[in-house]
Formats: C-alpha cells, structure tokens, sequence
C-alpha cells in the first residue's frame, strides 16, 4: 500500500472513533423523547407525511380539506365530525346492520373512487366529491336531516 492511502485510512478510522463524542457534543444525543411520542410522530408521519403531522397540530380538522379535496378516511372523518357534533362517536356506534364504517365504505369510498374515475372532480367544472360525503351522512344519520327542506316539501328527498 501507499503512504498516502495508508494515512487516508487512519484519518477515516480516527474520524470514525470520535464519531460518538462529535455528535454528543453538537447535541444530536441529547435531545430524547418517550416511546410513545416517537412511535406517535412516525405513525402520523406514515399515514400522512410529515405534512400531515404539522398540519393536526395546528389547524382544526376540516371536511373540506381532508373529505373533499382528498379522500378521507372513516377515523378522520370522525376527528372532523367531533368539532361540529359532541356526540358522533357515540351515535356511530349506535349505528348497525352495518355499521357506520361500513357504511361509510360502502357509501362515501365506493362514491369518491365512481367519481374520481369519472372525472367528475372538477371544481371548476362539474364536482360531485361533495356529494359522496353527503350521501354517507344521509344514508347513516338520516335523523340528522330529517327536517331537511326541498322544494317546500318537508322530509327526506334523494335524487337516485
């Protein structure tokens, strides 16, 4: 071996033995948080990107962004519901033959992926992603819009 690839592999050895005090002292080591508060930011960081993390820490739910403009899952359905109504998980549970979240994939999934596939998401043109989330509230909660006013007639109207 040469002198100078000899001296380059102490160099890169020496680096590697101070490694461990290199990054104690710039802090790297110093800074730990629980189990579950790690394993909460990667399963948050997984479902939705780092994004998504940021974004449930500061802005409430919204059906909008996260029902409409994207495709919604049941569980973050329910986060946004709770805002509006206290109450929606208990009446989700009440809900059965089937449940509400397969209702709301029978519903709002089957609904969203027809439209999406139809091209029917164009704000700007025709945009039936609304719809989908409305007609799973209809069809699980239908006491919900019982009193639900159309065309001066009073009770519940679908257009299928």
């Amino acid at each position: 071996m040469t002198n100078s690839f000899t001296n380059y592999i102490k160099m890169q050895l020496l680096a590697l033995a101070f490694l461990p005090a290199i990054i104690t002292a710039a802090g790297i080591g110093s800074r730990q948080i629980s189990s579950k508060d790690a394993n909460g930011v990667l399963n948050k960081g997984e479902s939705r990107g780092m994004g998504g993390f940021i974004e449930e820490v500061f802005r409430r739910s919204n059906v909008e962004r996260e029902c409409i403009e994207e495709q919604c899952g049941y569980e973050e359905w329910l986060e946004h519901a709770e805002n509006d109504t206290h109450d929606i998980r208990k009446m989700a549970k009440m809900v059965t033959g089937p449940t509400a979240s397969v209702r709301f994939s029978d519903y709002y999934i089957q609904c969203w992926e027809k439209v999406k596939t139809m091209k029917l998401d164009d704000p700007s043109l025709i945009d039936f992603r609304k719809a989908c989330i409305t007609t799973f509230l209809k069809e699980t909660f239908p006491v919900m819009f019982m009193n639900e006013t159309v065309d001066g007639e009073e009770g519940n109207h679908y257009d299928y």
